[in-house]
Order: structure tokens, then C-alpha cells, then sequence
């Protein structure tokens, strides 16, 4: 090849990449989006943006996804300098929960060097799925909320919930890791879950070890059922369990239980004075087999309330409430109450009434000449 020839092919070569092996004038100001969470089934829409920064229009040639799920749209006139132009990514998440990361590439006819834009989000399954309404990690539930109602010391019931790998990935639940109290006990029907599979966890609720587990009589529980499975991310599942413990007794135990008895629950002070202060004692007798405890004496806006002096009350004992009133500032009819609550299993709260009429002092005006 003679020198004048080699020297013409090197030329042709340098302008070429001189044109091409340069970048598009095509300014992206941002070239990844995501999408955080969206629901299955919604068509996720995002317009990447560009300006032309160079001086002569420029065309796009091609946008391709990296698959089907995902289709382009894109500016198909020339685009003059300093105007700007769009390539539209639109995901299509129907039948494809989890986690997805696409990709747009794009060319440009002033650069053979591609612009890759990039997409992500993660996909919640439908919720209309008849076993997914909660979704914690690649598991979907059929519910996270077991309501228990009341639930007696005498009885066990059972409570079951469905629950479905909707991941990509085999879900393998962790069996020996469950945390659950002695009433609550978790049973799993499986232990290793397929993408599609669906199991079933049913939760045995014991009322004779309701106590072992420090649920009192008449007072609302909130108990969980946590498990753990395989998963990186997301692999605590908790279930929650609410209602109301009744502990049924028999003639014996109850027998040997603390039992307050008030002489009255109320007491009306009748016509007082603005400015009075009006002072009560509520007394009571524990009647019970047991020592009473006074948990606590809370009154409402308005009188101040003391607990008993004395913290147990021996059976047969006597004690009393003792309240204060102040009238002051106040005028017309009063009604306030204290809650007392106590270790008396059959009634642990007691509210105490205490109401009056206040009338103006008719010498506070003083006297006129």
C-alpha cells in the first residue's frame, strides 16, 4: 500500500471517530428513575428529558428495551439546538411482582456511543388475591390481624391464616427460630414454600396457660407470633393477636381472691358555696379470701384522690378512698368521678361518683352605700 493512500484511509478513519467515537449532544439531565413501590398492574410511566447542547439538530435512530415488559416511546422529529426532546419509559407491571431493574438504550445519529437509561422499582402483588391482603417480604397474607375477643381461661380455640410465596424464590420458614407466648402456639402445615405455594399457619390459643403468659382478668391483650424465614430482606414476619382474657374460677379459687365491697360508689354533696372545699372518704371492706391491693386512685379534672394508706388490705379489713373537692372559680352543677383499680379479679375497676351544685357567695359582692 503506497504512503499517499495509507495517509488518505488515516484521515478518513480519524474523522470517522472524530464523529462517531464522540458523545451525543443529547444532555440527559437524569438517566436513572425509580419508582419506589407501585402496585401490580399499574402501567409505571417516567419521560426522561434531554437537551440538545450542540449546534446542529440531532434524530434519534433507535430506543430498545432490555425486554418486552417495558416499551419505549421517544421524540421522532429532529431535534434543533438548545430545544429539547423525551424517551418515555412505560413498565408494565401486570404478573410481575417483586423487585426489577430495566434498562432503555439509546442512539443518537451524532455518536455511535450508546446512552443507557435505567428504570427500577419493586411490584406489590394485587391485593384482590384471595391469599394476599398484607404483604411482609416475598410472603403475602391472607390477613396480619387476628381478632380474639374474649377469651377464656377455660377453653382453647383455634385461629388460621393463609398465607403464599409470591417471590420469584423458594421461601423457607425458619421453624426454630418462632417467638410466641405459652398461650399462642404457631402451627405451619409447611415449612418450605415454592413461588405460587400457598400454606397455612394455624395459631392454637390455650386459655389454662393464659396466666403463664401474664394475661389478667378483663384486660385487653395484644400478643404476636413472630417467625423467620430465609429471605435477605423482610424475613421477620409478625402476626398480631388482640382481645379480652376472662379467667373463669372455680367456687374454690374464687373463694380464696381479694374482693372490695364500697359502702356507696356515690355521693352527692348537695348545695355547696362557691369557694368550699368539700372532703369525702369512700370506704370499702375487702370480703374476698385474699389480700386486696389498691393499684391505684385516679380522679378526674377537678378533686384530687388518695390511695389508702396502707398498700394491703387484709380479708375481712376495712380502708377508704379519700377525696377532695375545691370549688373555687367554679359555679352550677359539678359531677366528677375516681377510677380505682385493684387486684380484685372479678372487678378490677370501680369508678366512685361524687357530684354537687355550686352557688355564688351572696356576700362576696360586699355591701354598697
Amino acid at each position: 500500500m503506497s504512503t499517499q493512500k495509507f495517509s488518505i484511509i488515516l484521515l478518513y478513519l480519524i474523522g470517522y471517530f472524530q464523529i462517531f467515537a464522540q458523545p451525543s449532544s443529547a444532555n440527559f439531565s437524569i438517566k436513572e428513575h425509580d419508582f419506589g413501590e407501585i402496585n401490580e398492574g399499574v402501567q409505571a410511566e417516567y419521560q426522561f428529558l434531554f437537551k440538545n447542547t450542540g449546534t446542529k439538530p440531532i434524530k434519534l435512530n433507535s430506543v430498545h428495551a432490555s425486554c418486552g415488559c417495558t416499551t419505549p416511546e421517544w421524540s421522532s422529529e429532529p431535534v434543533p439546538p438548545g430545544k429539547t426532546g423525551f424517551v418515555k419509559a412505560i413498565y408494565n407491571s401486570t404478573g410481575r411482582p417483586g423487585g426489577f431493574t430495566k434498562t432503555i438504550t439509546v442512539m443518537i445519529d451524532d455518536s455511535q456511543e450508546p446512552i443507557i437509561l435505567t428504570i427500577k422499582g419493586n411490584v406489590k402483588p394485587k391485593l384482590n388475591d384471595v391469599y394476599v391482603k398484607d404483604t411482609i417480604g416475598g410472603l403475602g397474607f391472607e390477613n396480619l390481624f387476628i381478632p380474639i375477643n374474649n377469651f377464656a381461661s377455660n377453653e382453647t380455640k383455634e385461629f388460621s391464616i393463609k398465607f403464599k410465596n409470591i417471590s420469584k424464590e423458594t421461601i423457607n420458614i425458619i421453624h426454630k427460630n418462632t417467638e410466641h407466648s405459652p398461650a399462642f402456639v404457631p402451627l405451619f402445615d409447611r415449612y418450605s414454600l415454592n413461588p405460587g405455594d400457598v400454606g397455612t399457619l394455624t395459631i392454637q390459643a390455650i386459655g389454662e396457660k393464659g396466666e403463664a403468659s401474664f394475661l389478667k382478668h378483663g384486660q385487653i391483650f395484644n400478643e404476636k407470633i413472630i417467625f423467620y424465614t430465609n429471605e435477605k430482606s423482610n424475613n421477620k414476619k409478625e402476626i398480631l393477636l388482640n382481645g379480652t382474657f376472662v379467667k373463669i374460677y372455680t367456687d374454690k379459687e374464687l373463694a380464696q381472691q381479694p374482693k372490695i365491697q364500697f359502702e356507696k360508689i356515690e355521693f352527692d354533696a348537695g348545695n355547696i358555696i362557691q369557694g368550699e372545699k368539700v372532703n369525702y372518704a369512700f370506704k370499702f371492706k375487702n370480703v374476698g379470701g385474699g389480700i386486696l391491693k389498691i393499684e391505684s386512685a385516679k380522679p378526674s379534672c377537678g378533686c384530687t384522690a388518695s390511695a389508702p394508706r396502707k398498700s394491703e388490705i387484709e380479708p375481712g379489713e376495712t380502708s377508704q378512698i379519700e377525696m377532695t373537692f375545691d370549688s373555687t372559680g367554679r359555679t352550677g352543677p359539678q359531677s366528677k368521678t375516681i377510677t380505682v383499680t385493684s387486684n380484685d379479679p372479678i372487678n378490677p375497676t370501680i369508678v366512685l361518683k361524687f357530684k354537687c351544685n355550686i352557688q355564688t357567695n351572696p356576700f362576696s359582692g360586699g355591701f354598697s352605700k
